[in-house]
């Protein structure tokens, strides 16, 4: 797995937009993967994928590729949470949670407008019978309490960025996308 997410990840850098026909396959491909062999080098290209390509999503979650990296961000947390459901999972695994939380924290970090609409609508988690908020940030303290330093730096990045966003620290620009994002954030915070 690792050798092939290395030849994805360079494909993607340095193919760039010549490589966007091919993320539709690619996304659904990295997806059904995850789900049978829960490897977190599916999770790491996911997030190399949001970073190349999300970077004009900040305020807008429709933008081009927005709604396909949504889609393929919201199949991992159905099968991240069942078989990574508690501490003791967390640090049999602790790659695969470093990497699912410094996925959320990338699309937080790089499409704003993306990670909040995935976690308004609950996507991902509903069959779970849970909100966003209400599975995800208990995780992430969760995942203080492994003994496992990755992950708790990843972990704390993600609250960190969600707190920078809502305090309007590293703004990029003082327009209503801005207020919006940072209402979300609060939101997410006040939950």
């Amino acid at each position: 797995c690792e050798k092939v997410c290395r030849c994805y990840k360079h494909a993607m850098r340095n193919a760039s937009h010549a490589f966007v026909p091919l993320l539709p396959a690619l996304l659904q491909h990295l997806s059904l993967q995850f789900s049978r062999q829960h490897d977190a080098g599916y999770i790491y290209i996911t997030a190399i994928a949001v970073g190349e390509y999300c970077r004009g999503c900040v305020y807008d979650s429709t933008c081009a590729p927005g709604p396909l990296l949504i889609e393929a961000i919201s199949a991992i947390p159905d099968d991240f949470f069942k078989r990574f459901g508690s501490p003791e999972a967390f640090a049999e695994s602790p790659d695969v949670v470093e990497e699912y939380f410094c996925l959320l924290q990338k699309t937080l970090q790089v499409a704003p407008a993306l990670y909040f609409s995935m976690a308004s609508s609950n996507r991902g988690v509903a069959s779970l019978g849970r909100t966003f908020v209400e599975v995800v940030y208990p995780a992430c303290i969760a995942a203080l309490h492994t003994s496992h330093r990755d992950v708790h730096k990843a972990a704390c990045q993600l609250f960190l960025t969600l707190v920078t966003i809502a305090e309007g620290r590293g703004s990029r620009e003082d327009g209503e996308g801005e207020t919006r994002l940072r209402r979300a954030a609060l939101g997410e915070i006040r939950n």
